[in-house]
């Protein structure tokens, strides 16, 4: 008969009807489309993540490329807020060499103020306290002696000589520490200073400028 396939074995009859044959071909190309339509999704979602992963590296790039942007080239300073103003007014000073001329024609300047200053009080110090017009001590010498020195007149007229730590009123400095050099910086017609207790040694030969300059210099107390 049409329709009917029949088998023979075994003394058994098996036959597979056509309905049953499209039906599985049916739930096959289901199962296939159900697969397809599952890997088109997955494949779906993993552009949308490659995409969303390619925005974001392009935003980083971006983001990256501003902040170049932002930053000093090279030999580049970027100034802000005080330190802006500061610049800005130390342009208007004028040009940098300019400036450093100034600044080495102040620095010389101030050098010389305090020279002639230190000069005016070594003199000052070395006069007879009770004629000004009369000096006790010679200046230069004076001046040689305290090259090391820090001199210091009070408001109550004080005179105090200053090495290291060490502080002295300026008569006991000179006869205690500079015995030595007394008569060299003592006036021919001035008042001798006393000399120290106990000193039985006869007149100290007179001692030049250029000797206690030399003396110093061997005991290392200062160069010139």
């Amino acid at each position: 008969m049409g329709g009917e396939h029949t088998t023979h074995g075994r003394g058994r009859r098996s036959i597979v009807e056509p309905q049953e044959q499209i039906a599985q071909l049916k739930q096959d190309l289901a199962d296939a489309k159900a697969e397809v339509t599952k890997l088109k999704k997955s494949l779906d979602t993993r552009e949308s993540d490659n995409k969303e992963a390619r925005d974001r590296l392009k935003e980083q790039d971006a983001t990256i490329t501003d902040l170049q942007s932002k930053l000093p080239k090279d030999g580049q300073t970027i100034l802000e807020g005080a330190d802006a103003a500061a610049w800005a007014a130390y342009r208007e000073l004028g040009a940098p060499d300019v400036l450093t001329l100034k600044i080495g024609d102040y620095d010389r300047a101030n050098t010389e103020a305090s020279a002639l200053k230190r000069k005016a009080l070594v003199d000052k110090v070395a006069r007879d306290p009770q004629n000004e017009t009369a000096y006790r001590y010679k200046p230069s010498v004076l001046e040689r002696l305290l090259v090391d020195a820090t001199l210091t007149v009070t408001d109550k007229g004080e005179q105090l000589v200053k090495v290291g730590d060490i502080e002295k009123p300026l008569d006991k400095w000179l006869t205690e520490d500079q015995h030595d050099f007394l008569p060299a910086l003592q006036v021919q017609t001035g008042t001798p200073a006393a000399r120290q207790a106990g000193d039985r040694r006869g007149p100290a030969p007179t001692v030049t400028t250029e000797e206690i300059a030399q003396r110093k210099r061997q005991t290392g107390e200062y160069s010139i």
